[in-house]
This record gives C-alpha cells, structure tokens and sequence, in this order.
C-alpha cells in the first residue's frame, strides 16, 4: 500500500487541445447543477423524487446532445455519442441517489455535476467512446453498478479501459486538524482537508501514474494523493469498499475512485446539513477539470 502525491509527480507537456476543453469547464454549471440536484432521492423512501433526480440527468444529457436513456431495472441514467460496441471504452460513473431526508449535495451532487460537466465540456467531440452513467442504489449495496457491470457492459462487446468512479467531490477545508485517517489504513495523510483522494488497484496503477502527472500539469492549484493497492490488498481494507468502483473490481475490471474521502473530512456526510452552502465550489471545478484532464490523456495514449 503508497500514497503518492502529485507535487513529486513530473508534469506532462501541456496539449492545447486539452486546455481549451478545460476552459469550457464552468464553475457556474457545476454549481447550479449541485444546486437543482440537492434534494433528498432516496429510491425507497423518496420514490418520487428519485425519480425526478434521474429525469433531470437524463435531459441535461439529451440536451448536451448525448444519447441518453435508462439502463436497468433500477433506472441507472446512462449517455453516450455514437456506435461504441466493440470498442476500448471509459466509463465516467457518479451515484445520484441520496440517503433518506438529506439533500446529499457532496454526497453525490457534486460528483454527478462534476460528471455534466465532463460531458459538457467534451460534447463537441463526436464518437469519443465514453459511456456516462448515473447510477442509482449506491446506497442500497451499489444495486445500480450492480445492474450496469453485469448486463450493460458484461453484454456490450466493449472492452474497459478504466472506469472513473466520482464519489463526493466538493468539500475543502484548511484548518489543520480536518483531516481525518480511515480507520485501519496503514498509512499516513496532511491532517488539513484540502487534497483530492484517488484510490487505485492493481489493474489501474500505469493510469493513476497518469493522473499524478495531469493533476501536475493542468490543475496544480488541488494537491492529488493517491492511494494504490497491491496484491488483492484492496479485499483486507472494506473501509475502501464503499462506492460504485466495488462491482468494476469484483469483476477484476480496471476502476479508479476520485473522493474528498467524504466523512473523514465532511462532518454533514449523510446528515440534512449535506447542502450547497457548505461546498467550495473551486474545488470542485477543479477536479472536474483534473478528471476531464486524465481522460483525454488516456485516451491520447489508448
């Protein structure tokens, strides 16, 4: 188990194709999207508003000119452009539900607005083989993953080349003590919640290398730490077992997840107080931006 940090990482050289996607990014966007998002979506106890969380994805992506529809019985929002069967694919993946009564507006607005905005920003391109996916039932023992790794793309003919996992992407602080360690990790962390967490596994290690450098290159204002796994150690640690990447890496399918490491910083997690107003929304702009970053870089590479 090692952490690596990107201030050690050696930058990339900058692709100009790559930073003017990045100027497309609005942090505007980003923020509305969070805000029309954070109402409670419980599928069980908020039926109805679960299902209007799903409908508010699906046309944002029909209106970015995506071909969206619902995957699966339990209603996963999946987008894409163009024929990719058989094709080497990335999938771009955030949680919409919520837990029941909290608006989960870190948990998981600000992932899924992070994802509108990858999307976003990379519309104008057409037949890129990313497959966008909205699921639903991550609080529910990831049921919607589940659904999406076991029908959808065990049946689509595509080959995975990395799932980018976006779990909780807006809460930053830099009060020395904000910090929290997952208890149980052998490692050791800043104590002030001001880095994106990227957690890795085997399958996954040359494209977190990847990221380390891109976050270098293109977003070095958000210190990235990443968190890579040998050796199957990644089944003695369940404290990292807790997001949609789980299905992917059951699987043994190559899956990355992007997190402010949610309550080891967020004292709302799950709470009614989960609301925009306690977001930075220059944090998550620029990991949106870091993400979208990483993607076209593995891509060029692919």
């Amino acid at each position: 188990m090692l952490v690596s940090r990107s201030q050690n990482a050696k930058p990339l050289e900058v692709s100009p194709l790559i930073t003017s996607h990045l100027s497309n990014i609005s942090k505007d966007y980003l923020e509305k999207f969070v805000r029309d998002l954070a109402f409670p979506r419980h599928r069980i106890k908020e039926p109805e508003e679960n299902k209007r969380a799903a409908e508010l994805i699906l046309n944002e992506f029909k209106k970015l000119g995506y071909e969206a529809e619902f995957q699966g019985k339990y209603r996963n929002v999946m987008a894409l452009k163009g024929d990719i069967s058989h094709k080497e694919v990335i999938v771009v993946g955030a949680h919409y539900d919520s837990v029941p009564k909290t608006p989960g507006a870190d948990d998981n607005a600000s992932a899924v607005a992070a994802m509108m905005g990858i999307a976003k920003s990379l519309s104008p391109i057409e037949d890129l083989p990313i497959v966008y996916v909205a699921y639903n039932c991550e609080e529910e023992d990831f049921e919607g993953s589940k659904s999406f790794v076991g029908e959808w793309l065990a049946n689509s003919g595509c080959k995975l080349l990395c799932a980018h996992i976006l779990e909780m992407l807006a809460y930053r602080k830099t009060e020395p003590g904000s910090q929290k360690i997952p208890p149980g990790l052998p490692i050791k962390l800043p104590d002030t919640a001001d880095f994106l967490g990227l957690v890795s596994h085997g399958p996954t290690r040359k494209i977190k290398n990847m990221a380390l450098k891109v976050a270098k290159t293109y977003t070095p204002e958000v210190p990235v730490l990443a968190l890579q796994l040998f050796f199957g150690l990644e089944k003695k640690f369940k404290v990292l077992w807790r997001s949609d990447h789980v299905p992917f890496w059951l699987k043994g399918l190559p899956a990355l997840m992007w997190t402010d490491t949610s309550e080891y910083r967020n004292p709302h997690y799950h709470k009614t107080s989960d609301t925009p107003e306690t977001l930075d929304f220059d944090f998550l702009h620029s990991n949106t931006k870091l993400v979208t970053a990483t993607i076209l870089s593995q891509l060029k590479k692919s």
